[in-house]
């Protein structure tokens, strides 16, 4: 049995050199890495020589693999493979997709992360119909999510929506994120007027407000997370949320008073975060004397305990999830395999029937390079390239 790396070898060099004689539009991994979106159909109009022999040399390398592999029983049968030209054709198609299914599987269980996917709701696609504006471009600008640490994965690395699902009831990674994400703009904006009107350095915000407002954003995002995940591990008790953030809100109180309004010994991790994000801006800050720093990072701490402690650190809205298969009649999810639905929540009952925004799961851009580069080994398809794979760029809403 010959070594695997010499076989693997063999195959790389046979696909360069097909490459060559037959243009990349003879590679199909479309299909295997896209099945949902790409049908790939091989026409080969007319071989020489030189292309019989290198096709018949791919052929038995292929087959070389799957002997290696202890995969007899898929080989490719060659007994008419030579006298025909489709018969040509179909052995190299046969061939090339179990290479790239193979290829595939690999890069899948090394590679893959998940992010979510914003696309419309059914709501939304019906509202847009009804008023003309299904096929407008700007109803197609999307946002990705790349929460990675919450998509579970099986073994081989697809999704494993159960265990997503599971994970999420404990951990409300989600949930936190969706609740958060609109409400750092809210504490973004009192933070920074608060700079403005109670620092001893009112000027550093009014000189460098792009630098304080980045500040203010990053102390925003370090504040709300773990009080509004806390309010949603009440409302997985049974708690109301008027009961959850109350709960959550006399336990800061309770601890940073206890504290001498301080957050450490107990917020001791929170308070190296918000340090270090002040740091971080002062210092490329021009001029500002080391005495200044100080006393300006002890005064937007204290302005960050202030909110810590009152009830404006808690978000508008919570949720409930839906974990599912994505449905292939609806427009938006037809190219996904799995969907996540975000109902509007108020402790006792979902608000609304209809979901107030639906997420794919879908590969990360990263992921997706590195398994493109791996399943094409470099011999690219000019009808489908990488931009085909990542279909569209979306705009990317950083977890915390």
């Amino acid at each position: 049995m010959k070594d695997l790396t010499e076989i693997l070898n063999k195959i790389s060099e046979t696909e360069t050199k097909l490459t060559e004689l037959l243009g990349g539009d003879i590679w199909g991994y479309a299909n295997i890495l896209d099945e949902k979106r790409k049908s790939y159909a091989l026409t080969i109009a007319s071989l020489n020589e030189q292309q019989k022999i290198a096709l018949s040399n791919y052929i038995a390398a292929v087959n070389n693999l799957l002997l290696n592999l202890d995969l007899s029983e898929v080989t490719i049968s060659t007994d008419n493979a030579y006298s025909e030209l489709d018969n040509y054709t179909t052995a190299f198609v046969e061939a090339s997709s179990i290479v790239f299914s193979l290829r595939y599987a690999w890069a899948l269980k090394e590679f893959a992360s998940y992010q979510l996917i914003r696309v419309k709701t059914w709501l939304e696609t019906e509202l847009l119909k009804k008023g003309g504006f299904e096929n407008h471009p700007d109803t197609d600008i999307t946002i990705a999510i790349p929460l990675t640490e919450a998509i579970l994965t099986s073994e081989n690395g697809d999704i494993d929506l159960q265990k997503t699902a599971n994970a999420e009831a404990q951990s409300h990674l989600i949930k936190t994120f969706l609740s958060i994400s609109t409400h750092v703009k809210v504490i973004k904006h009192k933070l920074f007027q608060d700079m403005l009107d109670y620092s001893s350095f009112g000027m550093i915000p009014r000189l460098f407000e792009d630098e304080i407002q980045t500040m203010a954003e990053g102390l925003a995002k370090a504040l709300i997370a773990d009080p509004t995940n806390m309010v949603y591990n009440y409302l997985a008790r049974g708690y109301t949320l008027s009961q959850s953030i109350q709960n959550v809100n006399k336990y800061y109180e309770n601890v940073i008073q206890s504290q001498a309004g301080k957050l450490a010994p107990t917020f001791s991790d929170l308070e190296t975060i918000l340090k270090e994000i002040i740091t971080s801006i002062l210092d490329v800050i021009p001029n500002i004397k080391a005495e200044t720093k100080v006393i300006y990072t002890a005064e937007t701490i204290n302005q960050s305990i202030a909110i810590l402690m009152s009830k404006q650190v808690f978000p508008m809205n919570f949720y409930q999830l839906t974990f599912r298969k994505a449905n292939p009649n609806f427009a938006s999810e037809k190219f996904y395999n799995y969907a996540v639905d975000s109902f509007v929540y108020n402790g006792n009952r979902i608000i609304n029937e209809y979901p107030i925004e639906t997420y794919a799961i879908e590969l990360t851009e990263e992921a997706k390079e590195q398994i493109f580069e791996s399943v094409t080994n470099g011999n690219i398809n000019p009808k489908y390239t990488l931009k085909d794979y990542l279909r569209f760029q979306p705009i990317e809403i950083k977890s915390t």
